[in-house]
C-alpha cells in the first residue's frame, strides 16, 4: 500500500479582486485551504500545499487548481509566493493575518457618502457590526464596508446606485 505524498511546498497566490467574506468561507470549506483577505483592500490570499517535489510543477499545479476553484469569481492574479513546508516562513495552515480597519470616514470615502451619513447607516440592521469600538469611534473590517456597498440598495437616483 503506498503511503500518501508528503506536502513539499506552501504556495501562496495573490489575487486582486472583490471577495465576500461568505465566498472565502465557503472557498476554505470546499477546498481545506487557507484562504484569507489580504492586507490591502481587495486582496485575497490562498494558501495550498502540493506534494510534488519541482516547484515549477507545484506552481502550475496551484494555478491550474485554484483557477478551477475560483472560477466565477472576479479574479486577477497578481502575485505568487512559495516556501519549502519545512521552512518556518509559512507554517502549514498559513499565518494569521492582520485584518485591514477602516474608520468612519474612510467608510463615508468607499461608500460615497458623508461621514454623517455612515453614522446614520451604522444603525441599520444590515449594516456591518464594527470590530471594535474605541473611544474615537468604530472600526470596521474593509472587507465587510466593500461587501456592503455591492449588496446596499441605495435606490433609484441615488448617487452610486446599483444596477
Amino acid at each position: 500500500m503506498d503511503s500518501p505524498a508528503r506536502p513539499q511546498w506552501h504556495i501562496t497566490l495573490t489575487s486582486v479582486g472583490f471577495v465576500s467574506p461568505e465566498q472565502l468561507a465557503a472557498l476554505a470549506d470546499e477546498t481545506g485551504w487557507t484562504v484569507t483577505a489580504g492586507i490591502e483592500p481587495h486582496t485575497t490570499e490562498i494558501v495550498l500545499t502540493s506534494a510534488l517535489d519541482d516547484l515549477r510543477a507545484a506552481i502550475d499545479e496551484a494555478f491550474t487548481v485554484v483557477g478551477r476553484a475560483t472560477a466565477g469569481l472576479d479574479l486577477e492574479r497578481t502575485g505568487v509566493r512559495a516556501c519549502p513546508w519545512s521552512d518556518p516562513c509559512e507554517p502549514p495552515g498559513g499565518a494569521a493575518r492582520a485584518v485591514p480597519l477602516v474608520a468612519v470616514a474612510e467608510v463615508a470615502e468607499i461608500l460615497g457618502v458623508s461621514p454623517a451619513r455612515v453614522h446614520l447607516l451604522a444603525e441599520r440592521k444590515d449594516f456591518p457590526e464594527p470590530q471594535y469600538e474605541l473611544a474615537t469611534g468604530k472600526l470596521w473590517p474593509v472587507s465587510d464596508i466593500y461587501h456592503f456597498d455591492k449588496i446596499w440598495d441605495r435606490g433609484p437616483d441615488r448617487p452610486g446606485a446599483n444596477a
